[in-house]
């Protein structure tokens, strides 16, 4: 397999076989980002549901080895705060203290308020739209039930992040507590296609799920599922362009 630069604004990827691409997709952002950064240079990006910039976080260690750069969307203030820490300093992002949704505006998200040393780690990531979903994520934990809350969030559309960008999108990444396959859908009213797309699959229905992949196989994608994650990697067989703008 031969990797190469094609243009500007895209990845050449020639195979042979074609099967060699399948087996890299069983690898996650820490071989394919670095691979990407190889070939294409500055690679740029958009995370919704960055949190932190630490916890969990699949872009952290390539912002700070490649210098990727892009745009950060956490709609927390918490977190939000933290996450301006952690890449206080840092060139060539953006980042945004809103929520991803299907209009600009405001919308509820739910969480669990007053946190409590005996909370699980993983309760302050659980933020959600779906406040059913929120108190599926409890377990059944009656006392992080009663803390649930409906915050107003400011809402930004995906075409505006992408128009925002201040280069065509190579990597998105999706960590959205449920709601991974609206934003996937969205992606339908974008023209530009990002060489990755990676969301995680763990809190989706079966049915979520295949309809995401369905839309991200319908424009080229080949896909590669773990337990959490699903990866997305564009490419056109025989012809090797992953990326067109």
């Amino acid at each position: 397999m031969t990797l190469r630069v094609g243009s500007t604004y895209g990845v050449n990827l020639r195979m042979q076989p074609p099967a060699a691409l399948d087996a890299a997709l069983m690898v996650d952002l820490d071989i394919l980002g670095p691979w990407l950064t190889a070939v294409k240079g500055n690679v740029q990006f958009i995370q919704i549901g960055a949190f932190d910039g630490f916890t969990n976080d699949p872009i952290h260690d390539l912002v700070e080895r490649f210098a990727w750069r892009g745009i950060l969307v956490e709609p927390q203030p918490e977190p939000f705060e933290r996450l301006c820490a952690t890449y206080s300093g840092y060139d060539g992002l953006e980042l945004v203290n809103a929520a991803v949704g299907e209009e600009a505006g405001r919308k509820t998200m739910w969480r669990v308020a007053d946190p409590q040393p005996s909370d699980p780690e993983w309760i302050e990531q659980s933020t959600s739209f779906d406040r059913d979903h929120l108190i599926r994520h409890t377990h059944g934990r009656q006392d992080l039930i009663d803390r649930i809350v409906g915050v107003s969030t400011e809402t930004v559309t995906l075409e505006e992040l992408f128009a925002r960008s201040a280069a065509p999108v190579d990597v998105l990444q999706i960590d959205a507590e449920g709601y991974d396959a609206h934003i996937v859908a969205l992606l339908d009213k974008i023209a530009q296609r990002p060489t990755i797309v990676r969301f995680e699959n763990r809190n989706l229905l079966p049915t979520e799920h295949a309809d995401a992949v369905a839309r991200l196989t319908r424009r080229g994608y080949r896909i590669n599922v773990n337990e959490d994650d699903t990866v997305a990697v564009l490419y056109e067989p025989g012809r090797g362009t992953t990326a067109t703008y």
